[in-house]
């Protein structure tokens, strides 16, 4: 009996550690995304992505220099 709540217990633990990574990656890469010499706002970051504002310099910087930067990283750790 002792060990099936062990095996419980590793694997509860198993899944917050799972969680809390994803949601630290998430944060760091939203941070990557919005932040740096010129802070682009989150209203903007949105705007870029998924509305098509393609004309505007938060949308060069994005686009050209943040994004690809941080799907880099995040294909480096993988």
């Amino acid at each position: 009996m002792k060990y099936l709540q062990t095996s419980y217990t590793q694997k509860n633990k198993f899944r917050v550690v799972i969680i809390c990574c994803a949601v630290f990656c998430i944060v760091t890469t939203l941070a990557s995304l919005c932040l740096g010499p010129v802070t682009i706002s989150t209203q903007e970051l949105f705007a870029v992505l998924f509305e098509g504002d393609r004309e505007s310099s938060a949308a060069n910087i994005l686009l050209y220099v943040r994004v690809p930067r941080t799907i880099a990283t995040l294909l480096a750790g993988i």
